[in-house]
């Protein structure tokens, strides 16, 4: 559904019909960027103002009027999914609030493009990407093992690493994936010779310094930068080329590690966004901080990485969310379930479902209204499977 909604913020009825959960949910619709608010003459939406980009006596950049809402099966993986981080007000650099689209320099577009936009009407066009999944490879199966948020004998902005491991059957080609964190840190692997290869079940080390010189003595199999690791907290977020989210770790100071000491993942198959699946390195490499750099780690289990598919864990949405999550999950034979939800330090939260299941698709509402801002873990458990995802809830 899309077009100009005139909405000024997201409390107006119209939004909430169009968004709001209710008892029959066919047709529900969704903001794919979650960005809810009070939009009218508010700086901090700059970047998804829609109107005016004429200015003067139009009022400048100051309203999010035009609106492509999805349904959640354009969000969640489906047949038809929503490309993350395409969704753009086109011409809009975030910089103009209050003015012309056209006022002095304007880095989205070129010039003769924001005249044109100007000129053209009085909203900004919005566009969003969609990929369809016969296009797109299957979802590679990296984990994120290893990391090293705070060196002790060297600089951290040398000292810097995290391993991750191949969990997947075919070699993995990292060209063109994006490291970021949660906030503006982002670095693209751009390889010149077109390849950066991880077999299956090995291990690969990213760096912020390749000399190991300087570096404390890690060998580094890419160096990359405008990637810096709080040394309490902090998220690293790994993105395919199409833009897709293949493991990210949010860790606090509740994760088991210290000054100069990395933390690893016990076992490979456990939700390494859980402080408890993570231990300390004990093992010193090069000058002497403790980690095991490109290699297995003590008690890490990567046996039985391979397991066939009874189920699926959708993301839930929104995600973040304030308040109410829709939570989805698939069952492809009949069995005992349960979905939970679990906060970082592995406490049980709330149970959501539990019981015997038959084949089928289903949805949970989770709902909370005492809960502080964070980060929750839902995790699916069917037979001898376990499958974990991320939920963010922002008040």
């Amino acid at each position: 559904v899309l077009g100009d909604f005139n909405f000024y913020d997201s409390n107006e009825g119209g939004f909430q019909v169009l968004t709001e959960s209710q008892e029959d949910n066919d047709g529900q619709v969704f903001d794919p960027i979650n960005r809810i608010g009070n939009w009218h003459n508010n700086s901090s939406f700059s970047d998804v103002h829609t109107q005016s980009p004429r200015g003067g006596s139009y009022g400048g950049m100051d309203d999010r009027f035009d609106f492509i809402f999805t349904s959640s099966e354009v969000l969640a993986e489906s047949d038809c999914n929503y490309l993350d981080g395409s969704y753009t007000s086109y011409g809009n650099d975030g910089n103009h609030f209050n003015q012309s689209i056209n006022a002095g320099n304007n880095s989205a577009v070129p010039d003769e493009i924001a005249d044109a936009l100007y000129v053209a009407s009085d909203h900004l066009p919005v566009y969003l990407d969609i990929v369809f999944s016969g296009s797109l490879p299957p979802l590679s199966q990296i984990v994120i093992s290893e990391i090293i948020p705070n060196p002790s004998l060297v600089s951290d902005l040398n000292g810097e690493w995290f391993e991750v491991y191949n969990a997947d059957s075919v070699t993995i080609d990292f060209s063109g994936w994006t490291i970021k964190d949660a906030g503006t840190d982002e670095h693209l692997i751009n390889i010149q010779e077109g390849i950066l290869l991880i077999e299956p079940e090995d291990y690969f080390v990213f760096g912020r310094n390749g000399n190991q010189n300087e570096n404390g003595g890690y060998e580094a199999d890419y160096e990359y930068s405008g990637i810096i690791f709080g040394s309490a907290e902090d998220e690293i977020i790994l993105l395919d080329p199409v833009g897709r989210e293949v493991d990210k770790v949010y860790y606090t100071n509740a994760f088991p590690f210290s000054s100069g000491a990395s933390m690893y993942v016990q076992d490979l198959l456990s939700n390494n966004n859980i402080a408890s699946n993570w231990a300390e390195s004990k093992i010193p490499f090069g000058l002497g901080d403790l980690g095991t750099p490109g290699g297995p780690s003590p008690s890490m289990s990567s046996s039985t990485l391979t397991i066939p598919h009874k189920i699926y864990l959708f993301q839930n949405y929104p995600n973040p969310f304030n308040s109410i999550t829709t939570l989805s999950y698939e069952i492809s034979e009949s069995g005992y379930m349960q979905l939970a939800i679990f906060n970082l330090s592995g406490q049980e939260v709330e149970i959501l479902e539990e019981g015997l299941k038959h084949p089928g698709i289903f949805h949970v509402y989770w709902k909370t209204d005492i809960l502080p801002s964070g980060v929750y873990i839902s995790q699916l458990v069917f037979d001898d499977q376990i499958l974990s995802k991320k939920l963010v809830l922002l008040k």
